[in-house]
């Protein structure tokens, strides 16, 4: 059984990337700041972790047992405006 690590992986693109990995016999482990709101499958695992803090993705990497087959790196945040309307902070927090 392959192992896949998705960030951002329980909710939204992450989550359906879960499942396909999941009807393809995968064991999957979504790396999301959120636990998923929907029930899942079997073989999802649910890993605490904050993507922009290392120790907490380095803590998250270490429960993941055997090697990762798969990693995908999908977890990311969305403003919605324009530029203009973007704060300083928002903007550097959106493309770090």
């Amino acid at each position: 059984m392959k192992t896949v690590v998705i960030t951002g992986g329980c909710s939204g693109i992450g989550l359906a990337t879960a499942k396909a990995f999941l009807q393809d016999g995968c064991r999957v482990y979504a790396l999301d700041t959120h636990a998923p709101t929907s029930p899942v499958p079997e073989h999802f695992h649910h890993v605490p972790a904050d993507i922009t803090d290392a120790a907490s993705v380095e803590e998250a990497a270490a429960s993941v047992p055997g090697p990762i087959d798969v990693l995908f790196n999908n977890a990311g945040i969305m403003r919605r405006g324009t530029l203009f309307d973007s704060t300083e902070g928002e903007f550097d927090a959106l493309f770090a």
